[in-house]
């Protein structure tokens, strides 16, 4: 999908479609295609100051797996537009939410590093301390999604984490040094996939 957002006018219009799209309180396909739109409208317009947030962090309640997974998605999008006031939040979310949903939002994550991880510049050593966090958390899937989202940032931003991959992979820990390893297939995966480019 392509949108051309010329004006506020346009970027509301867009906006209210797609919210009530999103707001559908009975067909969850119509839920999952609002939020995801909403998410790439986020990409390119600030959404700071909509209730987007809000109905998103709502969705990650939802009974519907795809619904939450949609939010997750669509979170990671709608902070590349404004990182300056979404990533706290998302790093709150992170560190104050329990497995299931931790998951999500670190799922959120990498989705803000897989879309536009140049937004993360002036985040890079928050970012680092809490995905170190949570590289020793019990969950394997957490460990997962935490050793791609390490992976794909060591390849934006090597010499930011360099100090830190080297510390984990020394470390006595693990956990830890089982997910730092497994960070590293991704950064080479990363650094193959732009060699196509």
């Amino acid at each position: 999908m392509a949108i051309v957002v010329n004006g506020d006018k346009a970027h509301a219009n867009f906006e209210q479609t797609f919210v009530r799209l999103a707001s559908d309180k009975v067909d969850t396909k119509k839920q999952i295609q609002g939020a995801l739109c909403l998410g790439e409208l986020g990409k390119l317009v600030d959404m700071s100051k909509t209730q987007v947030f809000q109905m998103l962090q709502d969705y990650f309640g939802s009974q519907n797996e795809q619904v939450r997974q949609a939010a997750s998605i669509s979170l990671g999008k709608i902070t590349i537009g404004n990182p300056k006031f979404f990533l706290d939040k998302v790093f709150q979310l992170v560190t104050k939410s329990q497995a299931k949903q931790k998951y999500l939002f670190l799922n959120t994550l990498r989705e803000i590093i897989l879309n536009d991880s140049n937004c993360l510049k002036d985040y890079i050593q928050p970012m680092i301390e809490l995905l170190m966090q949570q590289s020793t958390n019990e969950e394997e899937s957490i460990r997962s999604i935490v050793a791609e989202s390490l992976g794909r940032l060591f390849a934006a931003y090597p010499s930011e984490l360099i100090a830190a991959v080297d510390n984990g992979l020394k470390t006595g820990d693990a956990l830890k040094k089982s997910t730092i390893a497994k960070s590293v297939k991704y950064s080479g995966q990363k650094a193959t996939e732009n060699q196509h480019f």
